[in-house]
């Protein structure tokens, strides 16, 4: 097996029956699966759908999410998960970026997505799941013959889009080789096999959601998804499936704890692994962990650009005695399958034990590129293929690396990229404002917030005005959730606003600045 699609040809052949698949109580099976998905894929070809084209799916969590990236790998195209909680003008950018011939939304999204594409010269076709000729007629139309092989382990078959430093949505790319390169590894590393239940509650616009339940299935294992994340309702699904394995966000994963701590009759007892990420647990946290889970813990550091994580912090280091503590302010070791270096961003020298540098890694997982961005591919792979992570941290004397804060500023909150140079620009466009300096905050419930620090153009408004005009301009999650103005920015010799200077108040006093 070297491509996508498979997973499914092998799997249906060796355990037809055995469950791939299971959503909102409906199951299907390896071979059911690789039948529909065929369907599927003819239904797609029939449309001129084929090899190198793109195909997006907008819409929350849903099996259908999956059925695409295996059909579209089938005809030897590429699958986009997009954000449905974009703005439109933000969607709108990332469809002219990937133009892909076909847009598959649900019926909530379909405004977001006909306001997306109403600006375009050439707009995309839209299909709707819940229409009767769109989703469901495709696939009927289709054959569900087994088809041949098109694709090979070297084609693009997925793009996820990030944003960077500029602000720009950027589609990262990855081929059929760099995510079965990682397959094994972290199947290993999380207790996964052919008797796995994986709960698939991230998002699967994310790799976080996609890859996770990629990686299942890869072991002939079994995905249990769902759209919503309510905390109550994942615990029982979580008991009633005998879920195995399951990723949260931090936030995420104390909510599942607070759900079962308020119903002490329900166990996990089948639970393996939780992968959580995007921030450090706790000491409180963990000890709550400890006493109502009897699974382990692994905390996951990594980027889109890497396809998910760099190092681990594994279940032994989760302790809250002994000389290993200080561990838990880590984000662990480098991943088996992986490498990672702190170096002198200047020079791209290696640093000592306990020196602060930049965070580099390197994995066979890694992204091909961006999408149509060559320079940007080089400026953030070195010829000899290390990321550069734009995070900063150290190496203790035992391969534990620290991070410790952001060369660049993006800011994590409830587990998702915002970067400030987006926010400023909607923010600057307001006559009230002369500058500003969105930065992150420390957050109880979210990790850290968004904050934006204003110099006003003459009197200074409500706040809450700038907050609703960055809500009609950009996504709910990247808005600033607090303003404070100040009557001049401090700016260095060449007039740089100091964000350093802006962000220490807040920070003073929190070890780790980074998610």
């Amino acid at each position: 097996m070297n491509t996508i699609d498979d997973i499914l040809r092998h799997f249906a052949a060796e355990t037809p029956g055995a469950p791939a698949l299971t959503f909102n109580g409906a199951t299907q099976s390896y071979a059911s699966l690789d039948r529909r998905t065929n369907a599927l894929a003819d239904g797609l070809a029939k449309i001129g759908v084929g090899n190198g084209d793109r195909v997006a799916f907008v819409g929350r969590n849903r099996v259908e999410h999956f059925e695409l990236i295996f059909a579209v790998a089938k005809v030897g195209g590429i699958s986009l998960g997009l954000n449905w909680r974009l703005a439109a003008r933000e969607l709108e950018a990332q469809l002219r970026d990937c133009t892909p011939v076909l847009i598959f939304a649900a019926a909530e999204n379909l405004p977001l997505v006909e306001a997306a594409i109403a600006p375009m010269e050439e707009p995309p076709a839209i299909l709707s799941f819940e229409d009767a000729a769109g989703y469901p007629a495709l696939v009927a139309s289709g054959d569900p013959a087994p088809r041949a092989k098109v694709a090979a382990a070297d084609d693009l078959c997925m793009i996820c889009y990030t944003s960077g430093t500029t602000g720009e949505a950027k589609g990262v790319t990855f081929t059929h080789g760099s995510l079965w390169s990682i397959f094994p590894g972290a199947a290993a590393a999380w207790g996964f096999d052919r008797s796995s239940v994986s709960l698939v509650c991230m998002p699967t616009f994310h790799t976080a959601g996609a890859c996770w339940g990629l990686l299942a299935l890869s072991q002939g294992g079994h995905d249990v998804m769902v759209g919503d994340f309510d905390p109550d309702a994942i615990v029982a699904l979580m008991a009633e499936a005998r879920v195995t394995n399951s990723m949260f966000a931090p936030i995420m994963l104390e909510q599942v704890i607070a759900a079962l701590e308020a119903r002490p009759a329900l166990s996990l007892p089948d639970l393996r692994k939780i992968l959580y990420g995007a921030a450090p647990i706790t000491e409180p946290v963990l000890a709550r962990a400890l006493a109502t889970l009897s699974c382990g813990l692994v905390q996951g550091y990594g980027l889109t650009e890497i396809n998910g994580t760099i190092t681990i912090l594994g279940t032994e280091d989760h302790v809250l005695a002994g000389s290993g503590r200080a561990r838990l302010r880590s984000a662990g070791r480098a991943v088996p399958w992986g490498q990672v270096r702190v170096v002198d961003p200047a020079t791209g020298g290696d640093l000592p034990s306990g020196v602060v540098g930049e965070v580099w890694g390197r994995s066979p997982g890694m992204m091909r590129g961006y999408w149509r961005r060559p320079a940007e591919t080089a400026a953030a792979i070195t010829p000899d293929g290390w990321l550069r992570t734009g995070d900063a941290g150290y190496l203790d004397e035992d391969g534990y690396l620290f991070l410790t804060d952001r060369i660049k500023d993006m800011i994590v909150t409830g587990g998702e990229n915002v970067y400030p140079i987006e926010v400023e620009h909607v923010l600057a466009a307001h006559p009230s404002v002369d500058a500003v300096a969105v930065i992150g905050v420390p957050d109880a419930k979210w990790g850290e917030t968004v904050k934006a620090v204003i110099q006003p153009h003459g009197e200074a408004p409500e706040p809450e005005t700038l907050i609703q005009w960055a809500r009609e301009h950009l996504a709910r999650y990247k808005c600033p959730t607090s303003i404070d103005f100040i009557a001049e920015m401090p700016r260095n010799a060449s007039g740089k606003i100091l964000k350093r200077s802006l962000r220490e108040p807040y920070w003073s006093g929190n070890a780790r600045r980074i998610g």
